[in-house]
């Protein structure tokens, strides 16, 4: 599993970065302050089609192909695999906080229990369309929902929801000379989001408690170090990470912290001795130290029984 370097170099800086990378097959683990290496976990499970998600509330990383087929869940403290959900109908993955999950199609956002349950349903904006792709969705600190759609103008943009509540609340639509959008992840009441608008190649934007876009600060400094963005994942303060391909060598993978304020430049990089063509990242913020020690005490743990296996 690859976890033999990782006891000795995870400390407590209460950030833990996944990642999931489709030339390994795995989803490799870095401390988001130091970017030291934490091991890797997965039996192949990662594609190119792949999309990852953290529950803090089970300690557990879930693991799904876009289109089809189980989600895969892994201890993200030990490696261990914990299972897998049924099939589900809907493209994609994402989790929300009461570890209930996302899927999505152009014309239904579906919403599943851990056993693979139908709970409801969710329509886009009338006339439009869901846009679905790797982190179509994210869920606010004030359990609402931003989902990326399209209006019946055609505009992109995103929509907000209530849990229990079908229909789309604000829309807001964002440049129509954007692309490549997609990778929604969330802190607060703010969501980051990977994509190529003119010479910015990740931005950020707040809502209000009512779901309503008011303000967004846009990332021009990463495409010094970052090419072909795949997604995102929030760290502390605002800060947030975006995975992608090593501008100085296509043959990386590399990760990027950035600041969600206007003009918030890139603060640091790692991986790209590790990562290969990374697809996916999630992030575990501000655990308690006893998740740190317990991701730490589970590397060693498994360390220590394939040892025992090798003998």
């Amino acid at each position: 599993m690859g976890l033999g370097c990782a006891a000795t170099s995870a400390f407590a800086s209460f950030e833990l970065v996944m990642v999931g990378d489709s030339t390994t097959g795995k989803v490799h683990r870095f401390d988001g302050i130091s970017g030291s290496y934490l091991g890797a976990f997965g039996e192949g499970e990662v594609t190119s089609n792949s999309e990852i998600a953290a529950h803090v509330g089970s300690d557990t990383c879930f693991i799904r192909n876009s289109t089809s087929g189980p989600v895969y869940r892994y201890n993200y403290n030990t490696g261990e695999f914990m299972g897998a959900i049924p099939a589900v109908s809907g493209a994609y993955f994402s989790i929300l906080s009461d570890g209930t999950f996302l899927t999505v199609s152009t014309t239904l956002m579906r919403r599943y229990n851990q056993s693979g349950t139908l709970l409801e349903t969710f329509l886009p904006p009338t006339g439009g369309a869901f846009i679905q792709d790797r982190g179509f969705a994210a869920q606010l600190s004030n359990g609402r929902i931003i989902a990326h759609a399209t209006n019946s103008a055609g505009t992109k943009g995103f929509t907000s929801y209530v849990l229990g509540i079908a229909f789309a609340g604000p829309f807001t639509g964002y440049a129509s000379s954007g692309t490549n959008i997609g990778g929604v992840s969330s802190s607060g009441l703010s969501i980051a989001f990977k994509g190529n608008f003119g010479s910015d190649i990740s931005s950020t934007w707040t809502f209000n408690a009512a779901g309503n876009f008011t303000s967004n600060a846009d990332n021009g400094s990463l495409p010094v170090v970052l090419s072909s963005p795949t997604d995102t994942a929030f760290g502390h303060q605002g800060r947030y990470f975006v995975s992608g391909i090593n501008a100085a060598n296509a043959a990386q993978g590399i990760v990027s912290r950035a600041d969600s304020i206007p003009g918030g430049g890139n603060r640091g990089t790692f991986g790209t001795s590790i990562l290969k063509t990374p697809v996916s990242i999630t992030t575990v913020v501000a655990p308690e130290p006893g998740t740190m020690l317990a991701l730490t005490a589970g590397i060693g743990m498994l360390v220590r029984k394939r040892r025992r296996l090798q003998k």
